[in-house]
């Protein structure tokens, strides 16, 4: 059941970026005319609405497919349509039963929400939304690093941010892009001598350690950091 939700998520995710691909192609064409350029970018909308039907209806027939949901909101928000969005999720959240089977699920369609709220310049009810999955499901590092990111961006909390962002680097194996987004956390709380452990990690977990560590002394100098520099 999982592969069978990921592989309609991606299958979806591949028909819209082929009609966009087709689009962007028929545009760059030499000596294309613009009814051409039109008619190429209307088959383009016509398969993302095509996606979007199948997702609506693999969902309608197994609700509990998170992945598959967290595709369809998110080409909702990028089309604009994110109250549609946040209906999609309100509707996953009525149809999944409050059990542990679908504590996962469940979780994730809060997430899916948050972000739809998100586009929708819904912030506190995003808040809350993120604050909801975390109750069900507090060992998902997704929503944990989602929940820190909403601290530091909406109320402005970066110590509340660092502990959300390290309880997901504890609960999983996290990349080179999770620490460095650690490191600018705890420089934002002037906690500078942990944001160089933080920026260690990031650097362990790069192959082009060189590079990595150039763009990281740069930014710094940008931002005025010449002795964490």
């Amino acid at each position: 059941a999982g592969e069978a939700d990921e592989l309609t998520a991606d299958r979806e995710q591949v028909r819209i970026l082929g009609g966009l691909a087709v689009a962007r192609l028929a545009r760059n064409r030499p000596g294309v005319t613009r009814p051409e350029v039109e008619q190429a970018f209307a088959s383009a909308r016509e398969q993302t609405e095509r996606a979007l039907d199948n997702m609506r209806d693999a969902l309608e027939a197994n609700p509990d497919w998170w992945a598959t949901r967290e595709r369809l909101i998110a080409t909702l928000n990028q089309t604009g349509r994110a109250e549609e969005a946040i209906a999609v999720a309100n509707e996953a959240l009525e149809a999944l039963p409050e059990t542990p089977k679908y504590r996962r699920a469940r979780s994730r369609a809060l997430l899916d929400r948050s972000r739809a709220q998100q586009s929708a310049g819904r912030f506190e009810e995003a808040f809350q939304s993120l604050q909801q999955a975390v109750e069900i499901h507090p060992r998902d590092a997704v929503i944990r690093e989602n929940l820190a990111a909403a601290y530091a961006q909406y109320k402005r909390d970066p110590d509340s941010a660092i502990r959300e962002l390290l309880t997901a680097i504890q609960l999983q194996r996290s990349s080179a892009a999770r620490y460095e987004r650690l490191a600018s956390l705890l420089i934002s709380a002037d906690r500078t001598d942990e944001a160089l452990d933080a920026f260690s990690e990031a650097l362990k977990r790069v192959e082009d350690k060189a590079s990595f560590a150039q763009r990281i002394e740069q930014n710094l100098i940008r931002s005025n950091l010449t002795d964490l520099a």
